[in-house]
């Protein structure tokens, strides 16, 4: 009887250890999740594989739509939107990652050279009635709204945590800088969260975690500044790093034959005059590929050629890039840092050319 009850026992705990594993087995079982969803002003998409893929997509989705929340220039609750409407009267204290990103954005403009300023909002929200009306603003509003951009009049206070625009009327546009860190956001959360494999596209941002089975790397499509959205210029084999790009080609009206595109020079408060098509800057860090992409297009080739110069100096000496960039000017011509070279695929030959520069080719072309 004893006996028989002990092999019983025994039974009982082998039958659980199956159900055990079996369970487990099952919580980690590939799965694969697709979602689209309409935040911060533009479609964010993501592809996952691995368990839990749509509890994943789901997380990073409320993780964005807080930090959307936090940093929307267009939502009144928001806390940029708080900074805003005390400006010139009183700081306003804000949560620790709002605060550090404040901090990111002021370093940012004032290595920028000018091409960028996080203060940018009063120029920004006038373009913004105007394509909404469907016509340019008067130079003059645009003159008056262009003297309260200055990054060096926002005052900080570390012990505080607070935040303070010195005038009235002043205000802070994150939009440079807000959809690169979010991919920053979402890296982590697909870390934690152990899928296999994601890809996550934020408005011209996109973020390959890992790479899909089979393969080494994401293959990641270069949109062809003369077509649409669905055609390609070129491909990127990469992975682990934020892909951003800026063009005049999204967000813009036209207006008695004139095109106006969305990204404004902080010098002239219009839509910045350049000699690129496009920028496409690659980093880890998602802020700073986002903040280049937009710094290259307004500043021009001979920006991104003296950056690719800089780069060759770094491979020479050993150091790996923070980033890597590649252009397309408005003679066709794609410029590739050189060690992406290996990395890049050409898909319209008959349209574009990539151009192989070096050292003394790159000055000459900087000097002339």
């Amino acid at each position: 009887m004893e006996q028989r009850r002990r092999n019983l026992v025994l039974v009982l705990i082998l039958i659980a250890a199956v159900c055990l594993f079996v369970g487990l087995t099952l919580s980690r079982r590939e799965t694969h999740a697709e979602r689209v969803d309409f935040l911060m002003d533009t479609f964010v998409e993501q592809r996952i594989t691995g368990p839990n893929a749509e509890k994943t997509g789901e997380k990073a989705y409320q993780a964005l739509r807080d930090f959307d929340e936090a940093l929307s220039l267009y939502n009144a609750e928001s806390q940029i939107s708080r900074i805003n409407a005390a400006a010139g009267r009183e700081p306003v204290v804000v949560e620790q990652m709002v605060y550090d990103l404040l901090k990111r954005a002021r370093d940012l403009s004032e290595q920028s050279y000018g091409a960028f300023d996080f203060t940018i909002a009063p120029v920004t929200t006038l373009w913004h009635e105007a394509k909404a009306e469907g016509r340019p603003p008067e130079n003059d509003a645009v003159a008056q709204r262009l003297a309260l951009v200055d990054y060096r009049r926002v005052r900080f206070d570390d012990a505080a945590r607070s935040v303070m625009l010195e005038e009235a009327g002043m205000a802070i546009d994150l939009g440079g800088i807000a959809k690169g860190y979010a991919c920053d956001i979402v890296r982590q959360i697909y870390r934690e969260s152990g899928v296999s494999t994601a890809l996550v596209s934020i408005g011209g941002n996109v973020y390959t975690y890992r790479a899909p089975k089979g393969e080494q790397t994401y293959h990641v499509g270069i949109r062809n500044p003369l077509g649409d959205s669905a055609d390609p210029m070129m491909r990127l084999n990469i992975t682990e790093e934020v892909i951003a790009t800026s063009g005049a080609y999204e967000r813009f009206f036209e207006y008695e034959g004139v095109s106006y595109h969305h990204i404004l020079s902080t010098q002239t408060g219009q839509p910045a005059e350049t000699d690129l098509l496009a920028a496409v800057a690659i980093s880890p860090d998602g802020a700073l590929a986002d903040f280049l992409s937009t710094t290259f297009f307004v500043l021009g080739r001979d920006a991104v050629l003296e950056a690719i110069a800089q780069e060759e100096t770094l491979l020479a000496q050993g150091e790996q890039p923070q980033f890597r960039v590649i252009a397309v000017d408005r003679d066709h011509k794609i410029y590739v840092s050189p060690s992406l070279r290996g990395q890049v695929e050409l898909l319209e030959p008959e349209q574009f050319q990539i151009v192989e520069l070096s050292g003394d080719e790159i000055k000459k072309i900087t000097t002339d």
